[in-house]
């Protein structure tokens, strides 16, 4: 199954947007399953407070797995990561008119935190749009000579 197709599956099956992308594209970088839907629990909703969407926090991490080093010193992978995700948040608004999540669903940030907000969130159709926006940008990314 694709990627954008993975991440579909996963969101309408109960993933959140930020773990619908890395559960999708981390597989390809040795990252399981169970460990990105850990690592991506708490970014989705904009990082629970309507910040920058969870969709895009998880294709950060996909791409810091992509394109990062364990290497501290390797200063060339940590450049070319910085310009990947700058890329992807410039793309991302550019399609969107915003990366944050509040903006993008007309919710403020204190709505985003209650049940009602969070429900909302849950409901959007958006988010799938927002998680499929992300998976097709890192992919022209990560396909373009950085």
């Amino acid at each position: 199954m694709e990627p954008r197709d993975q991440a579909v599956t996963a969101l309408l099956n109960g993933s959140s947007c930020a773990q619908a992308v890395l559960e999708a594209l981390g597989n390809k970088y040795g990252l399981g399953a169970d460990v990105a839907k850990k690592i991506t629990a708490g970014l989705g909703g904009g990082l629970a407070s309507g910040l920058t969407c969870g969709a895009v926090s998880g294709g950060c991490l996909a791409l810091g797995l992509a394109l990062g080093s364990d290497n501290p010193a390797d200063t060339y992978s940590r450049e070319r990561t910085y310009y990947a995700v700058q890329e992807l948040l410039a793309r991302f608004a550019k399609i969107n008119h915003s990366h944050q999540c509040s903006e993008i669903l007309s919710l403020n940030d204190q709505e985003i935190k209650t049940p009602e907000g969070k429900k909302r969130l849950r409901e959007s159709k958006l988010c799938l749009k927002l998680v499929t926006d992300t998976i097709d940008c890192i992919e022209d990314i990560l396909n373009e000579e950085l």
